[in-house]
This record gives C-alpha cells, sequence and structure tokens, in this order.
C-alpha cells in the first residue's frame, strides 16, 4: 500500500522528511507547501539537495487540501494552529515534529486540535527530530548505575539527561556536533562509575544537584489559576515546594523583597540559596521590562504560575517575541541573554543551578548603586543570611 504525502515547509527538519519520504516505497510526495517566497515554484529536491522530484513547491493551503494526501508531514519551526485545525479537519491526517510529543505547549489550542480530528476522522502524531533520539540515552545511561529512581530528559540547544537516586540528581550536559566538523575532537560522552567520575571538558559534566526542574514544572502547572489576591497562588505554591523539598524549604511565610536587576523592578520572595543552587518566587503587579543579564556558568528556569512573559534573544536572527504562558517552562542558557517584558500581575517559580554566586552582583548592584535603594539590599542580605543559616543547620 502507497500512503500519499504533502510535505509541509522545507526547512532544517522539512529537507530530511524529503529525503526519508522519497527514499521510501511506500510513501509518495504529491505536493509541497513553502512558506518562503524564494521556493514557490521551485521542483522540491532542490531546496533540500537532492536530486529533483516531480513536485512543484507551492502556498495555495486550498490546493494542497483538495488534494486529499492520507498524511501531511508538518515541520515547521513552530506550530500554527489554525493550519493544523484546517488540515485536520479536512481528514487528513498529521505526522508533526514541531515539539509535539503531547500538545501541552499549544494551551488552549489543544482542544481545536482535538476537536478538529473528531470533525474530521483524522489524527495527530508527535515525533521525530524535535524531539528525537536523546531519550534513548536514559536507558543506556541508567546501566551504568546500581540504582535509578527516576529518569528526566530535557533539550533546548544543549541536551539533558538526569538520573535521580533518592534525592541527589546526576545532569549528563551533551552538546551536538556534527561529525567531521570543526568542533568534532573524537571526545566521548561524560560517564559514572560508582561514586567516581570522568568527563571531557567539551563533551559536557556530570553533577550533582538537589533539585529537578521537573518537580519545579509540575508544581507550577497545579497552581496554575488560583487566585493572586490574598496570596493563595503564592502560598500554595510554596507549600507544594517544602512538600517537595522539605530539608531545602521552609513553608512558613517569609518576607517580601524589592529587588531591581537589569531594569526589571518587582517582588522576590527567597526559599532557598546554596553556592550552586537557588529557588525564588519574583513577580510584579504592574509589570516590568528590562535585561535579563547573562551568565556563563549559570542557567535560570522560569516556571510561569499567572501572567504573561514576553521575550527575546537579543543576539539572534529572532525578530519576534517569544511568549510564556502560565503552566510553562523556558530557560535562559549559560552564556545567552534575552530581553524581558513581564506583564502586570506576572509571578513566576525561578530556579538557577550552576556557579549561582556569580549572578549576586548583577542583582545587587542595579538597586545599590543606580536606584540607591538600601533598604532593599539590606532585607536581601538578612533573608540570605536565614537561608544560609537554614542550610546549616540541617
Amino acid at each position: 500500500m502507497t500512503f500519499r504525502i504533502v510535505q509541509w515547509t522545507t526547512g532544517n527538519v522539512g529537507k530530511r522528511s524529503v529525503r526519508a519520504v522519497t527514499l521510501n516505497p511506500q510513501l509518495l510526495l504529491v505536493e509541497c507547501y513553502a512558506w518562503s517566497e524564494d521556493k514557490i515554484g521551485r521542483v522540491v529536491g532542490e531546496p533540500c539537495g537532492i536530486e529533483p522530484v516531480s513536485v512543484a513547491a507551492t502556498n495555495d493551503v486550498e490546493a494542497l487540501l483538495a488534494l486529499k494526501p492520507d498524511c501531511v508531514v508538518y515541520n515547521p519551526m513552530f506550530a500554527e494552529i489554525d493550519e493544523m485545525v484546517g488540515i485536520l479537519s479536512a481528514g487528513i491526517n498529521i505526522v508533526c515534529t514541531s515539539e509535539f510529543i503531547t500538545g501541552h505547549f499549544v494551551g488552549e489550542g489543544r482542544d481545536r486540535i482535538a476537536a478538529a480530528c473528531e470533525q474530521g476522522g483524522s489524527t495527530i502524531f508527535g515525533s521525530g527530530i524535535n524531539p528525537g533520539f536523546i531519550q534513548l540515552f536514559t536507558i543506556v545511561s541508567a546501566g551504568l548505575s546500581e540504582r535509578v529512581d527516576k529518569g528526566s530528559i530535557g533539550s533546548h540547544r544543549h541536551h539533558h539527561l538526569q538520573l535521580t537516586h533518592h534525592r541527589k540528581t546526576y545532569e549528563l550536559r551533551l552538546s551536538h556536533r556534527p561529525a567531521g566538523s570543526e568542533e568534532d575532537n573524537g571526545e566521548g560522552l561524560a560517564y559514572s562509575s560508582g561514586s567516581r567520575a570522568r568527563t571531557s571538558p567539551r563533551a559536557g559534566a556530570l553533577m550533582a544537584y538537589k533539585v529537578d526542574p521537573h518537580v519545579l514544572h509540575k508544581v507550577a502547572r497545579h497552581v496554575v489559576g488560583l487566585p493572586i489576591e490574598g496570596g493563595e497562588l503564592v502560598t500554595r505554591a510554596i507549600r507544594l515546594l517544602a512538600d517537595e523539598y522539605p530539608d531545602l524549604i521552609d513553608p512558613t511565610p517569609g518576607r517580601w523583597v524589592g529587588s531591581k536587576a537589569g531594569g526589571i523592578l518587582g517582588k522576590v520572595r527567597f526559599l532557598y540559596f546554596s553556592p550552586r543552587e537557588y529557588i525564588v518566587i519574583f513577580g510584579s503587579p504592574t509589570g516590568t521590562q528590562g535585561f535579563s543579564g547573562r551568565y556563563k556558568h549559570v542557567e535560570i528556569h522560569k516556571f510561569l504560575i499567572a501572567g504573561q512573559i514576553d521575550s527575546y534573544d537579543v543576539e539572534s536572527d529572532e525578530t519576534m517575541s517569544t511568549t510564556l504562558l502560565p503552566g510553562e517552562h523556558t530557560c535562559l542558557e549559560r552564556g545567552r541573554a534575552r530581553g524581558l517584558t513581564i506583564h502586570p500581575g506576572s509571578w513566576h517559580i525561578e530556579y538557577g543551578r550552576g556557579a549561582v554566586v556569580a549572578t549576586l552582583p548583577f542583582a545587587m548592584v542595579d538597586t545599590l548603586l543606580v536606584s540607591l535603594e538600601l533598604e532593599s539590599v539590606r532585607r536581601s542580605a538578612v533573608e540570605f543570611t536565614k537561608l544560609v543559616g537554614r542550610r546549616f543547620r540541617r
């Protein structure tokens, strides 16, 4: 049986999809959708670096749907809900690589997609390069340990693999280097044997952390929708965090401290601090904007529990901002920097890991030298002292 396929976009992932489709005798490429004007009308295969295929790219969506293909291989960098609803409601299946393995990132759009599938009698399947083969490392790496209680994976420019034994988390950072590239120096991956670990400096580092970002994300999703007024949202979030990490976080109400860093003004409550990790809750009732800071040896995770945060990479070719909504998670990678707009009534759990002491100058200098707000600095010092004292008492 031959399945008729429409390829949707021919970007970095789409090019590889075209190659896979044309090499599979059970698949027949009948048409291709192109987003870029310079690809419209070109014979497919040209932009994909393979032999020409007797199919020309088009941007006529109605004509594509009229072909009634068995499946659309949907490969844009970011999923467009309206496009997907149109395809699915027309009775056409979708195979998608746009971070659609669960569909949770699309928020309310997920319900629209489910309704479109029911209407058209179609299906959607998330798989492929994004996400990709990294999940296999969980099984392989677990074989290095006598006991593993939990394994979790994240991917964002670098791959992160975490294996948890009791309350200790070990992280393996993998960087992608194509074979034969200038960066390919033949070094292996980090590995662990018993309590000792060997790593190559380029391949990554095996490090122990006490906090799992996936647990923080679970807590954030749990409290979304609780009222901000009266403090129920923040209080509930802190209690859940304390339940997950009773040795680290005190569930009793703490003290809000004014914070201004990189122009971003708001209120912060310190929950946990060590030389390698910290957890705070930050927000602004009126909204604020500014600069994220840049940290070579620290990555910072934000888990939004209310409001909205818009951000953009200050150095990439991106010309549009990305939006973070309640229940979603983002990570500021090591060495990167972003511009931020935090909308009024936005609150998030923030978690930093790495050489977090290096973030203190950025956090304090704006408050101390620009705003001359000595009281906020004093209160911050008091809260830090309490957290450090709690840590040593434990």
